[in-house]
């Protein structure tokens, strides 16, 4: 073997080289680009969390925001449907978005699917309370959650639905 076959097999190697390190970056951007959306998400949903937390907690900041906001009718189907008055509908409601939001963040970043199986079980359970369900059923907020994350619950509480009747 000649010093120019050893040239071409040394340049075909560090090609190469370069192949697999620009794959190897390519990956860890991308990597590093879904942490930076699962950061994002989980950073809007605590911020939601927070504001719904001070709106179940205060009854003067709940009264001035829902005062500022007017006319209500997924409350007023709350408070009926559970027996409540419409201040007490106002804190459940903002009660249940909390938790709405704090479940969509864990959706929305881990979906492994032992993640998803947790969440599942839990949704099940607990959006089958009455006071949850009938918030999700009813709260005009659940619009603003992500479409596939709302037919993810749906698909829950249909499974416990039909887990309670067979």
């Amino acid at each position: 073997m000649n010093w120019e076959a050893l040239s071409a097999i040394g340049q075909l190697l560090s090609a190469l080289g370069v192949v697999v390190t620009l794959a190897y970056l390519a990956r860890q951007i991308r990597v590093s680009n879904d942490a930076a959306a699962d950061a994002n998400r989980l950073q809007r949903a605590a911020g939601v969390r927070e504001m719904q937390l001070a709106l179940s907690t205060n009854e003067a900041l709940r009264a001035t925001w829902y005062k500022a906001l007017g006319e209500r009718p997924a409350t007023d189907a709350i408070a009926r449907r559970l027996g409540l008055t419409r201040d007490e509908a106002d804190q459940l409601t903002n009660m249940g978005i909390y938790w709405q939001w704090l479940h969509w963040g864990q959706w929305a970043s881990s979906n492994s699917p032992k993640d998803l199986a947790e969440l599942a079980h839990l949704i099940e359970g607990f959006y089958a309370l009455p006071a949850m369900r009938v918030v999700w059923e009813e709260a005009s907020e659940v619009q603003l959650l992500d479409p596939a994350f709302v037919h993810f619950v749906n698909s829950c509480l249909a499974r416990a639905r039909a887990s309670v009747t067979s």
